[in-house]
């Protein structure tokens, strides 16, 4: 048994545009969904006979609110990061209340490689940046987008380095 020493991983974070407009807008929303769950929690509880078919009502609405406010949490403070350590590839969004992280195996990655995003429809990955990336990532036949908001030629620079660092991940390994 051979002790080499850890390289450092290698990590890219890549901060998510915020979409002022739309992010007011949900604001607005998320609030609205908040106290109407406030209203109508209080509504039930305080004469939960009257209108006993309304009991998801208030469930409803806080799954909204949360969706909603982790939205705004991502629009406003959100990364997606890429990791590549000795064996591992691992993706994910910083600052954001659900993670989406992925973690893959360096043999499991096919390729890695910048090009336009045309299956997420441009709705998605433009007006709401939820969806869609720069850079594909396949991986068991499938394809993991990353860097949203990424222009054409900065996500070859990326798409170059990942690659690069995998084929040496790959090497070391071997």
């Amino acid at each position: 048994m051979s002790l080499t020493p850890r390289k450092r991983p290698i990590r890219i974070e890549v901060r998510v545009e915020t979409r002022w407009l739309l992010t007011l807008f949900v604001l607005v929303w998320s609030g609205m969904a908040w106290a109407m769950t406030g209203v109508t929690a209080y509504g039930l509880l305080t004469t939960p006979s009257r209108i006993p078919q309304l009991w998801f009502l208030p469930l409803v609405l806080l799954a909204a609110g949360i969706v909603s406010a982790s939205w705004i949490v991502w629009q406003l403070r959100g990364k997606e990061v890429f990791e590549i350590a000795d064996d591992a590839i691992m993706l994910w969004h910083a600052n954001a209340m659900f993670k989406n992280r992925l973690f893959l195996r360096l043999e499991e990655v096919e390729s890695i490689h910048a090009e336009e995003d045309k299956d997420t429809p441009w709705w998605i990955q433009r007006q709401w940046g939820i969806g869609g990336g720069a850079i594909a990532i396949a991986h068991h036949g499938r394809k993991r987008r990353w860097g949203i908001d990424l222009s054409p030629a900065r996500a070859e620079r990326i798409a170059r380095e990942m690659r690069r660092t995998l084929e040496e991940g790959l090497a070391a390994l071997k």
